[in-house]
């Protein structure tokens, strides 16, 4: 059975699927679970939770409102404190979200997190940038520089990559379809951008980690 899902005004829509204590699935703003997280959910729902599958469509895609959103989110669904699962880009709002309301994040479950930009991360924060400012349409190479960024080389090399791409050419349709009327080109507004803006220099989530007591599982995929 299809679940369609529920919009929150000014703030994004979610999907519930199954029953049980609620985790809420974060991943990239601008895009939706439902293409990376079909074996998370199987395996949560088999365990006895439900899972809450959320897209951010809320006005600014800066981390605090991002933040501020999900933790909207989370007051709206839950009877009380919930898991959070993130990928990515969805494990720095995770991490954002149990660092604001500790509260209200029993514990959380991080896959490729990060939070503080290395030289490598910063230098494919300019790759984007200039796709983003490109004079003609380069969405084959935004979608090789997403997969690329986003899936270790043993799933880029499998028979199933197929899924992976359909997934990240469906996000990519959906981000063109925001560029700016007549230009071709997208737009230059934060709900656009593909990556999740840098941290500020003055600030590190790290800073705020030594005060904090929430359960947190940290995975990272690691090359054989």
């Amino acid at each position: 059975m299809t679940v369609l899902p529920t919009e929150l005004d000014g703030v994004g829509r979610y999907t519930v699927l199954g029953e049980g204590p609620p985790v809420v699935v974060l991943s990239n703003p601008n895009a939706d679970p439902n293409w990376w997280a079909a074996p998370f959910i199987s395996a949560l729902n088999q365990a006895g939770y439900q899972a809450v599958l959320f897209v951010h469509t809320g006005a600014s895609y800066e981390p605090p409102d991002v933040t501020r959103d999900v933790l909207t989110l989370v007051e709206h669904v839950g009877t009380g404190p919930v898991r959070l699962l993130g990928w990515s880009q969805g494990a720095a709002i995770a991490q954002e979200v149990a660092l604001a309301r500790p509260d209200l994040v029993v514990a959380a479950a991080l896959l490729a997190p990060y939070g503080r930009h290395n030289r490598f991360q910063r230098l494919l924060q300019e790759a984007w940038a200039a796709l983003d400012g490109a004079e003609e349409p380069l969405e084959p190479v935004r979608l090789a520089l997403l997969l690329l960024t986003s899936f270790p080389a043993q799933a880029l090399g499998d028979d199933a990559v197929g899924t992976l791409i359909n997934g990240a050419r469906e996000w990519t349709a959906r981000r063109a379809s925001s560029s700016s009327s007549g230009s071709g080109r997208p737009s230059s507004s934060p709900a656009t951008r593909t990556s999740w803006p840098l941290w500020p220099r003055s600030r590190s989530p790290a800073s705020s980690l030594a005060s904090r007591r929430t359960p947190t599982l940290s995975l990272h995929a690691l090359e054989r």
